[in-house]
């Protein structure tokens, strides 16, 4: 008897794991106030820079995501699609 509830709540919790993992949303980076304000008046795809939350100096470029211009660092230039407009 004891191994069937064992084997039942086993069977339970990884339905459950397995219905949260692949239930959850993916959660898109919010870019920093710092980011979004060194593109302020710029153009899609000007080179910038600006002091991140940790002091350094970041060299970045002007993207648009969601109608919003900000500056994505160079090493992550390759992660996001050159957007138009």
């Amino acid at each position: 008897m004891r191994i069937k509830i064992i084997l039942f709540i086993v069977a339970v919790s990884s339905i459950h794991l397995h219905a949260s993992v692949s239930g959850q949303k993916k959660i898109k980076p919010v870019p920093s106030k710092a980011a979004i304000k060194a593109c302020a008046g710029q153009s899609l795809g000007k080179e910038v820079a600006y002091i991140n939350r940790g002091g350094r100096l970041i060299s970045a470029v002007c993207r648009k995501a969601d109608g919003k211009l900000f500056a994505v660092p160079k090493s992550f230039r390759k992660l996001l699609p050159t957007a138009k407009s």
